[in-house]
Parts: structure tokens; C-alpha cells; sequence
């Protein structure tokens, strides 16, 4: 298995804290005794935060038992759904059949957002609030004529529309900063999923803007 790798493990970034390399030292196995045999296999990268190199795999069997025991199964939600009823009895269904976690829709009326906890709350399920960006006043336009179950509220617009030239994105990541800070503060529930659309860079300045993280 050293010998198939594909660089030395003096370039590895684990170093020497790989445990098949730990076991090999163990049994008096080195690099040098062995006729180097490289199996390079294409980078898996179909996760954006996660990038699987089997190159280095080393069958240590992590990736199973995590597979196994740490993927929880979810299901969606939306809070301000018009009516609502439906998405009520849809959310109990899920849950019924399983669901460990919940995410919503995007949420920007807090208070109707509220309502749903109070009522969600009956159940044992962990409940994430949908936070996405606004990235100026004709996207959540364009969000309330298109996307069904979200609803931007007028004075969210109206916020969005006073922003200086070139200054409503910044206006939105304040917006979002805001939201998260209330849900946070009034507990309202579990955590939030942060979606900025092809602006993924900008998380941490909204999380900033929350005062959940430092700002740079």
C-alpha cells in the first residue's frame, strides 16, 4: 500500500501522522526497501466542500463508519408558505417517516417564522432557518413573483432600493447579519443554513455581520 502511493511521504500533508504510516514504522516498513508502484486515481470533487483523493486512500475505513454514523437524514420545510396547513401536515409526515433534521425555505418575515417554531417545537427535530442573501431589491422582486413559498417583505425592499450605488450587497449581508443575530439571540431555533447564491465568499462577512465571527 506505500508503494502504491503516489508521492513520498515526506511531501504528504499528513506527515508522519497517518496511521498507516504509524503501522509500517511499527513492523519496521519504509519507504526505501520498496519498489515504488504509483496508483493515481482522478480527484473526486463532486462535494464543494469536500475533495476525496483515493490516491492516499489507506482502507483506514473512516469515510464507512462516518457514512454510517454521522449522516443524519433531512427534509425541507417552508415557514411562510400561504397557506401554510399543507406544509404543516407535510412537515409531520416527514418527521414520521424519519426525518432527523429539518431545513426551511428561506426565511425573511422572523415573526411568521416564529409562529412556525412554536409550533415545531412539539417535535424532536433539530430545525435550521434558510438564510439567503439579497443581493439587491430586483432579486427579491424576482424571488417573490418566482419562487414559491418565499416572500421578501416590502420594507426589506425598500431597504435594499435606499442602498447607495453599488452598496446594496453590502446592504444585504447587513440584512442577513441581522436575521441570524435575532434568531440566535430570541433562540428560535437550532441554527441556520447560509446561502449566498454564487457569492459564497461573502459568508464569512455576513457571519461577521451577525457577530458570530470576527470581522477583517
Amino acid at each position: 500500500m506505500i508503494a502504491e502511493h503516489p508521492e513520498s511521504c515526506i511531501v504528504c500533508s499528513k506527515g508522519n501522522r497517518c496511521q498507516l504510516r504509524w503501522i509500517a514504522a511499527q513492523i519496521g516498513v519504509g519507504e526505501t526497501g520498496l519498489y515504488s508502484m504509483p496508483n493515481y486515481k482522478p480527484l473526486e470533487q463532486a462535494n464543494p466542500f469536500i475533495i476525496r483523493d483515493l490516491s492516499k486512500c489507506i482502507l483506514c475505513g473512516k469515510c464507512i463508519r462516518a457514512d454510517h454514523e454521522r449522516v443524519a437524514g433531512g427534509a425541507i420545510v417552508t415557514p411562510e408558505a400561504d397557506p401554510l396547513e399543507p406544509q404543516l401536515i407535510k412537515f409531520e409526515k416527514k418527521i414520521e417517516a424519519g426525518a432527523e433534521f429539518i431545513q426551511t425555505q428561506a426565511v425573511y418575515d422572523l415573526d411568521k417564522f416564529k409562529e412556525f417554531m412554536d409550533y415545531a417545537r412539539q417535535f424532536k427535530v433539530k430545525i435550521l432557518a434558510g438564510i439567503i442573501l439579497l443581493t439587491s431589491a430586483p432579486m427579491a422582486r424576482f424571488m417573490n413573483k418566482n419562487i414559491a413559498g418565499v416572500f421578501v417583505p416590502q420594507d426589506l425592499i425598500d431597504e435594499l432600493a435606499s442602498a447607495p450605488k453599488g452598496q446594496a450587497i453590502t446592504k444585504g449581508i447587513e440584512i442577513a447579519g441581522r436575521m441570524i443575530k435575532r434568531i440566535h439571540e430570541e433562540k428560535m431555533c437550532d441554527g441556520v443554513h447560509i446561502m449566498a447564491i454564487g457569492k459564497e465568499e461573502l459568508v464569512p462577512d455576513i457571519m461577521a455581520a451577525a457577530g458570530i465571527i470576527e470581522a477583517n
